[in-house]
């Protein structure tokens, strides 16, 4: 009976060797992959904030619009000096909307029929107010006219569209947000431990030594990466969605009632242009100024300093409308001018600032952990060079036993 030929030692260190390779490639292929992960949820979190950035500025040019109308319909109500601050105050406000729509079609996400409708809309609406500008003292009756026929094109087509795109943006914010790179690292760090203990198993197959320190220190090391980048990339993530999502909301809720409000202005200034439909502008005015309250009580917490700004507001607009009921339209325009425009103002500033606040805690939420992201980064990096070194020096032993 011929005995079994032991296994040539030549043999053992190359196939150990191998052993180490495998180990080593995982150990290091794993770092680089954890790394990664969260180094994209930092891009996740910062494409984030530049979507929510860009809905708060739609906002912003929702209000601006507003402002425009409302002031282009001060022109033609007021006289003399008034009307000459008025047409400042629209130059002003349209210029702010310019720059703001200009930002928002270069970066929105939404479809080429919306962004489409925002730029022609707003060069439509720009054409209307223009023209009705140039007409006012030479014909005010056409130019009246054209304010109105402006005023409910911003209403009707470009507000809607500027809200769709926003909508667009928050919604594309959210996503990024929600972009789950923690649901990675799991099945990741899985997959290295089962490569590390299969050649484990056969590191003591073949030299008849159960337990490599090296190789278990790397597994620890693998562990140690999990939870690591785990709790780091789901802390930041809801962190982020914390902060994002619900002032997201909160930002709408408040561009909600800003344009109900903007929108009852500009109603109290076309009712007192003659031409316009007064009943129905002061109808439409009390109707959203109503809406506006009703959608303010719900604030959680209130806007600080609106509430009472909007209760002054009202009742200047109540005011203005006596003097008009009793057939006096200059003093109810002169009135409309200054007594019922800072109320208003103030009223409009508040929510402003309101959206500004809430942008700012959004951006420095998502874009203020570049040093936890970054460093968290790094430390994947180390712990996957320590189970690298581990992983080489308790292999190479074992190969150092056969020489």
């Amino acid at each position: 009976m011929t005995a079994t030929q032991p296994r040539p030692k030549t043999t053992t260190p190359s196939f150990l060797n191998r052993i180490r390779l495998a180990a080593v490639i995982t150990m290091l292929l794993l770092g680089i992959a954890a790394s990664w992960l969260v180094v994209s949820t930092k891009q996740n979190l910062s494409a984030g904030a530049s979507y929510a950035n860009l809905y708060v500025e739609t906002v912003q040019a929702r209000s601006a619009l507003q402002n425009a109308d409302i002031a282009a319909a001060g022109a033609l109500a007021a006289s003399g000096s008034a009307q000459a601050e008025q047409r400042q105050a629209y130059d002003a406000s349209l210029r702010e909307a310019s720059a703001l729509v200009t930002t928002i079609l270069s970066n929105s996400s939404d479809s080429d029929a919306t962004l489409a409708t925002v730029h022609w809309g707003y060069s439509s609406y720009v054409r209307q107010v223009e023209t009705a500008l140039t007409l006012l003292g030479r014909d005010n009756a056409a130019a009246a006219k054209q304010v109105g026929a402006a005023s409910s094109y911003l209403r009707e087509t470009l507000d809607p569209a500027l809200a769709t795109l926003g909508a667009a943006n928050a919604k594309a914010a959210s996503a990024q947000l929600g972009a789950e790179a923690n649901g990675w690292i799991a099945p990741m760090a899985i997959g290295a431990l089962a490569i590390l203990i299969a050649l484990s198993v056969l590191l003591a197959l073949r030299t008849h030594r159960y337990v490599n320190l090296g190789m278990a220190l790397a597994a620890a090391t693998v562990v140690g990466m999990w939870a690591l980048a785990g709790s780091t990339i789901g802390g930041l993530t809801t962190v982020g969605s914390g902060a994002a999502v619900p002032n997201l909301a909160r930002v709408n809720a408040i561009a909600v009632v800003q344009n109900q409000v903007g929108q009852a202005r500009a109603d109290e200034l076309q009712a007192l242009i003659p031409g316009l439909d007064a009943a129905a502008k002061n109808g439409e005015m009390a109707t959203l100024l109503a809406t506006a309250q009703a959608n303010a009580a719900q604030f959680t917490p209130s806007v600080t300093g609106f509430d009472a700004a909007l209760r002054e507001f009202v009742t200047a607009t109540k005011t203005v409308q006596q003097l008009q009921d009793g057939g006096k339209s200059t003093e109810a325009a002169g009135q409309a001018i200054t007594l019922a425009g800072p109320k208003y103002t103030a009223a409009d500033d508040a929510l402003s600032s309101a959206v500004v606040a809430l942008n700012t805690k959004i951006s420095s939420t998502l874009n203020g952990n570049d040093l936890t992201l970054y460093g968290t980064a790094a430390g994947l990096m180390v712990l996957a060079l320590v189970g690298t070194l581990a992983a080489a020096v308790g292999v190479g032993q074992r190969v150092r036993e056969y020489r």
